[in-house]
């Protein structure tokens, strides 16, 4: 399973788990979201749960603020110019 993390210091996030945070960010439902990614709505909800948990995030506010400040790999990448 390949993993991500927006900064050395961010936990690992799985590849579904960065999609899922990029299409919140963009402002998606967890509804518009399963239906884009060909999956179930609660497992959306799982990933959302994931994620929060391995962020140590507690609460819809805390959430947001964490989704939107994000960076996304290929700009951290891109940003620090790692192959």
């Amino acid at each position: 399973m390949s993993t991500f993390s927006s900064n050395p210091e961010n936990p690992p996030f799985t590849f579904q788990e960065v999609k899922v945070i990029l299409l919140i960010k963009q402002g998606l439902s967890s509804k518009e979201i399963a239906i884009q990614l060909h999956v179930a709505e609660t497992t959306i909800k799982t990933h959302r749960r994931n994620i929060m948990k391995k962020a140590g995030l507690r609460g819809k506010t805390a959430f947001t603020q964490f989704v939107f400040s994000f960076i996304s790999p290929n700009v951290f990448l891109e940003k620090n110019k790692i192959k």
